[in-house]
């Protein structure tokens, strides 16, 4: 009995308490979405503080938000939101049209694999629990968590995604020459990383299998579904370095 309470904890610790630790601490790499600026004085009405304004020259007695004096394709509104210079181009409007597309379509990735990935390793472990249910029905609930371990993988994806998006709207990071290049990378790291969810549904489907045959598989089973796991972690590493060293983050 010791040895099958020892084999659960570990089950516990690998199954559950890792990927929820791992995703807290991811999340707590997010910071809070920035916050738009509030103007102190605003004797114009155009939601710039008139101290930015004079000190890159601007006209404080009319609205000129919407003027792009640098011709880059940002507005002075934009500038001021980013803290950048209106008078000097942070990039061509171009360049930070191809990187926000690049960007996306590496979200898209991340998101798209993962979550056929996922859908998938839930399928075959669902199939095999369905079966495995009807035999044992006092069972049903550690069989619902082997479905549910494959699921991971496209929780992580939404994580990556919520530390992308917030780069979309900030222009100093969109006019970096390479960054969309990184969301790209970042999106065909974790995406093929994450089809790890589909091995880790069979096994789930195995482990499912043998516990109904004998209930006190259930530790070793677990931990045996969790070790494939571990790639889509690593990928999220990875996936989470490229972002900070490239300017992402």
């Amino acid at each position: 009995m010791r040895d099958e309470g020892r084999r659960k904890l570990l089950g516990n610790i690998f199954g559950v308490v890792l990927p929820l630790a791992t995703i807290l601490a991811v999340l707590l790499l997010v910071p809070g979405a920035a916050a738009t600026p509030v103007p102190q004085v605003d004797r114009d009405g155009d939601g710039m503080d008139d101290s930015w304004e004079e000190k890159y020259g601007l006209n404080t007695s009319r609205d000129d938000s919407m003027e792009d004096p640098d011709g880059d394709g940002v507005k002075n509104i934009q500038e001021y939101k980013d803290d950048t210079d209106p008078f000097h181009p942070d990039a061509s409007s171009k360049d930070i049209e191809r990187n926000k597309n690049l960007l996306l379509l590496g979200i898209g990735i991340a998101v798209g694999i993962a979550g056929i990935a996922s859908s998938v390793g839930i399928g075959i472990a669902g199939s095999t629990a369905s079966g495995a249910a009807a035999e044992k029905p006092d069972l049903k609930a550690k069989m619902m968590i082997f479905e549910s371990l494959p699921m991971t993988q496209g929780v992580y994806a939404l994580v990556i995604t919520i530390l992308l998006l917030p780069a979309l709207e900030k222009t100093s990071v969109m006019s970096q020459q390479a960054v969309g290049f990184a969301g790209l990378a970042v999106g065909i790291a974790y995406g093929l990383s994450s089809v790890s969810a589909i091995p880790q549904g069979m096994i789930a489907s195995a482990s499912i299998s043998a516990m109904s045959r004998n209930k006190e598989i259930f530790g070793f089973g677990l931990i045996y579904t969790v070790i494939s796991e571990t790639l889509a972690l690593f990928g999220l590493i990875a996936a989470i370095f490229i972002m900070i060293y490239s300017g992402l983050r």
